[in-house]
């Protein structure tokens, strides 16, 4: 394992173990959906749980959360919010839950794991500086200096710095070799800002994707058991206290976010150098020990991310244009297929 990848593991380590050392913990906020690096925080988010001998006692998503279930959990049993780049307005549906989380639990710690913050209404982000200020024991976790100075400046709690949980997964392998000499995995939603990778990665030749795709129907495996929690959550009280959607959900949510970042390792395996405009396809490629090239998002996401936490990596690399990150990712390539 690279020492940039064991060393943002003990920075992991270090960060939250005075805040969750041997505590059970409750953790909201399953990635239900087809977003391979949300399930690869999930899944570091366990490791991380695992690594520091808490329980997770209590796993939800947005869809299946219910105040009472969490009320019922011992006073001592820390909330975590799932960590990612959703902290803001970009992702009203996913910041909404958090925002009725926190008030719905004044009094209990609630820990916002790593995020990256983005505002663009005032509106909405004092909507968010009452909540957290209401709040008796919120603890924000960002993954970036950029969101450290947001948070810092605009939140009245307690503010960490922590690199994103992805890296908990360690160093993982090549799933098969390589069959592209660039392969380029290019956001298709509404979070593409600035000039988007893909038209101009399509137009010098390449062919971009991304990880993105339909639910799968009700008869495959995961359609099934994505479809069974909101039946399980529709139980009465009295049939949800019998632990059926907490088992359920404890072998169940680990098995549905290993597929997605397999699937991911997948995608990414592909290319000899990897070209991106996702933080994840740039924080999965690094795992993987593929040279890559991220194209910064139109807040400056990807590149805060880097020079945070990457910026000495001899894999990674970060251009503004898309077009010089085209150049770049060939340059790489040339140089493997060099040396």
């Amino acid at each position: 394992m690279s020492t940039v990848i064991t060393d943002l593991q003990e920075s992991t380590l270090e960060a939250f173990r005075p805040l969750l050392q041997g505590r059970d913990v409750a953790l909201l906020d399953f990635p239900n959906h087809s977003n391979c690096g949300d399930s690869a925080i999930w899944r570091g988010e366990v490791a991380l749980a695992r690594a520091l001998g808490c329980r997770v006692t209590y796993r939800c998503e947005t869809g299946t959360y219910r105040r009472e279930d969490i009320a019922a959990l011992p006073a001592s049993t820390a909330v975590l919010l799932h960590g990612g780049g959703n902290f803001g307005d970009l992702w009203p549906h996913f910041h909404g839950f958090r925002e009725q989380v926190i008030a719905d639990f004044p009094d209990r710690r609630i820990i916002q794991m790593p995020q990256s913050i983005h505002f663009r209404d005032p509106a909405a982000l004092q909507r968010t500086q009452r909540l957290i200020a209401a709040h008796r024991d919120f603890v924000l976790v960002v993954r970036d200096h950029q969101s450290h100075r947001i948070a810092q400046e605009s939140f009245d709690c307690r503010v960490m710095l922590a690199p994103d949980m992805a890296f908990m997964l360690g160093a993982q392998q090549r799933t098969h070799p390589a069959t592209e000499d660039v392969f380029t995995l290019a956001r298709t939603d509404h979070e593409t800002l600035g000039e988007a990778l893909g038209p101009v990665a399509a137009a010098e030749g390449l062919q971009p994707v991304d990880w993105g795709r339909p639910r799968p129907p009700a008869w495959e495996p995961e359609g099934f058991l994505l479809r069974m929690d909101l039946g399980l959550a529709r139980l009465p009280r009295p049939l949800r206290d019998l632990g059926l959607a907490e088992r359920r959900h404890g072998w169940s949510y680990e098995w549905l976010a290993e597929r997605q970042v397999q699937r991911g390792l997948e995608f990414l395996s592909r290319g000899r150098v990897v070209l991106t405009d996702r933080l994840h396809a740039h924080l999965l490629a690094e795992l993987l020990g593929i040279p890559h090239v991220a194209v910064d998002s139109g807040y400056g996401k990807i590149r805060s991310y880097h020079e945070t936490w990457l910026a000495d990596s001899p894999l990674a690399h970060v251009e503004t244009s898309a077009k010089d990150a085209v150049v770049k990712a060939r340059e790489l390539f040339r140089e493997l297929a060099a040396g």
